[in-house]
């Protein structure tokens, strides 16, 4: 009988190890998984977490002390430092992939330096990031990047445009996939409307509703979307937003909601569990996914609006990052910052039935490339 492949995560986070655990179960093709936690993450452990889970804490020991090796991290950066995983090397020992995120990240050439030195399995790394020569900033950490770059198997970019940033680092094509992130058409595939969690996301249940999903912060854009909720109250549109997720910007968002007076038409909901995501997109009109660009960040892929497009939900967003590779000509754009366009934007959408059946055809069209 042919032994499963064990396959080892490092992660800053555990969605990504999560999702694949929960919903694309990679046992059944022949896989075991582990999962690496770095040691500044305060992501809660969900009980039914479904991977064996290794949360490695604390800094460094005496003999990374004694040996010089935290004096030499914390002379590359304090980041790198606070990112560096002391004591992760042993556990990377008895698996036969290790699959770690990003190019930059200090745990990333920890796998790889010990794949190099023999003590470690080959080395996969996901990327994320679309903003060409990000890691020049990281100057003093030049050689460690380099060394990921020369020494690790396989980069499984998000998308088209990450895989051309990698080949623009030196990258070989041989050494490179596109594998964008999946949606379970299973799960998220259209449904009705659930009366009761639409009455918790509007205090008009009956006007057009707006979702926004993902965390709370500036960059995510949902500061533009309270002003364009107001601008179209003001117009008498019977129009109301509910935002999805939790953050530092969540403050913020309140005191711009309490400062227009919004607080019947836009509602800050929390966190919510994911497999109740599905229920919250059936109780929307559209998604808006609002993201700015800042100089180190962009939307890396889009995931909700993926989830958004599966559910038959129409997608207005922006031509951001990796958005525009996984939504195409599925949904409304508006320029990023923008909200008198985004505004426009929903009116278009609430006064026209006819685009939004389009827009939901389409968009399950698309979302069925990322199954």
């Amino acid at each position: 009988m042919t032994q499963p492949l064990k396959l080892l995560h490092v992660r800053g986070d555990l969605l990504a190890p999560w999702l694949m655990a929960a919903f694309f179960p990679l046992e059944e093709t022949g896989f075991r998984q582990a999962c690496i936690l770095r040691r500044n993450n305060r992501f809660p452990i969900p009980d039914d977490f479904p991977l064996q889970l290794v949360r490695l804490r604390g800094g460094p020991r005496l003999g990374d002390v004694a040996s010089g090796l935290w004096l030499k991290n914390l002379l590359v950066s304090r980041s790198f430092d606070r990112e560096y995983c002391y004591g992760l090397e042993p556990h990377l020992a008895g698996f036969d992939v290790v699959r770690s995120a990003d190019i930059s990240y200090p745990f990333t050439w920890q796998c790889v330096r010990a794949h190099n030195k023999g003590r470690a399995p080959p080395v996969a790394v996901t990327v994320h990031e679309n903003i060409p020569h990000i890691w020049g900033y990281k100057a003093k950490a030049q050689p460690c990047i380099e060394e990921v770059r020369r020494g690790a198997a396989l980069f499984i970019a998000l998308t088209h445009y990450s895989a051309q940033l990698c080949r623009q680092e030196g990258i070989e094509e041989k050494r490179i996939r596109v594998a964008g992130l999946a949606v379970d058409p299973a799960r998220f595939r259209p449904g009705e409307a659930d009366v009761s969690l639409r009455g918790e996301l509007a205090a008009d249940p009956e006007g057009f509703v707006v979702l926004a999903l993902g965390r709370l912060t500036w960059e995510k854009g949902q500061q533009d979307l309270v002003h364009a909720v107001r601008a179209l109250r003001l117009k008498g549109e019977r129009v109301s937003a509910a935002l999805v997720g939790s953050g530092s910007g969540e403050k913020e968002l309140r005191r711009l909601i309490g400062l227009y007076g919004l607080e019947d038409a836009v509602r800050l909901v929390g966190p919510f569990p994911y497999d109740r995501v599905p229920a919250l997109l059936h109780s929307a009109d559209c998604l808006v996914q609002p993201s700015l660009p800042i100089p180190r960040w962009q939307e890396q892929f889009g995931m909700a609006a993926l989830e958004a497009m599966a559910c038959g939900v129409p997608v207005i967003t922006t031509p951001t990052g990796g958005i525009p590779e996984v939504v195409a000509d599925a949904g409304l754009y508006f320029t990023a910052g923008n909200y008198v366009e985004l505004a426009e934007r929903v009116h278009r959408l609430a006064a026209e039935p006819g685009l939004r059946r389009d827009l939901a055809e389409r968009g399950r069209e698309r979302a069925r490339l990322f199954s």
